[in-house]
């Protein structure tokens, strides 16, 4: 996992943090230099029921971002990875 964050970080794309069921990020101290600026970031803590119905909606609010901004530039594809 910590290779796919890394390259995640370092081509900037748009992610998810969840913290599910009470989980907590890790303090930065305890992270790996080049996935430290994570912590920076907000998750969503939720409880597992709540937090799917809130991760579908964001995975659409993102893909209708993508798809908005593919059409103003003339792209198509799925941008997923």
């Amino acid at each position: 996992m910590r290779k796919e964050i890394e390259s995640a970080l370092a081509a900037d794309v748009e992610g998810i943090r969840l913290l599910v069921d009470g989980a907590k990020m890790p303090d930065r101290k305890q992270l790996p230099e080049s996935i430290k600026k994570l912590t920076g970031k907000n998750g969503y803590e939720l409880p597992w029921h709540v937090g799917i119905l809130k991760l579908g909606s964001r995975i659409q609010q993102i893909e209708e971002e993508r798809q908005k901004r593919e059409s103003e530039n003339g792209q198509s594809g799925s941008g997923w990875i």
